[in-house]
């Protein structure tokens, strides 16, 4: 463990060692595999009552139900170790300054974090490069950082 996690509102200090953009990228997809499972479960019960007629696009409580599906999947995990399945394939764990769970809110401006790398193909993970701290854009947002998990 090199590094000390400091951020800007906290004086904290928590050894760590940095993850990686590629690694952190390749979790984030591998989380999108059971992300898709549980999204698409979550859509048999609109289909059934439509019987079997597609849900119209655009459909603001749709889109709000599935938005609301991702939040609870991510934020689960987040507060229940501080892993995703992929973040644990990949030996990588979410934390916070002090040591603590993610709050909800956290896991809220994480996930929008997320949300805008992906809209921005990438660039909120590229951002780690530059950054003082090499912090994403997720991390930035969310007082957290992903950091590796050391081998058992």
């Amino acid at each position: 463990m090199s590094e000390v996690f400091t951020p800007d509102d906290d004086h904290t200090k928590v050894p760590y060692n940095q993850a990686g953009v590629w690694r952190q990228v390749a979790a984030f997809i591998y989380d999108l595999l059971p992300l898709f499972g549980l999204l698409y479960v979550l859509t048999i019960p609109f289909l059934l009552l439509s019987h079997g007629e597609a849900i119209e696009s655009g459909s603001w409580w749709y889109t709000l139900y599935l938005s609301l599906a991702m939040y609870v999947f991510f934020s689960w995990f987040w507060r229940h170790g501080g892993q995703t399945a992929g973040m644990r394939a990949w030996k990588l764990k979410v934390i916070r300054c002090d040591g603590n769970p993610l709050t909800w809110r956290q896991c809220f401006w994480r996930l929008f974090g997320l949300g805008l790398h992906v809209v921005t193909l990438g660039l909120g993970w590229a951002w780690i490069w530059i950054d003082p701290k090499h912090l994403s854009w997720a991390d930035r947002l969310s007082g957290t950082r992903i950091v590796r998990v050391p081998r058992r």
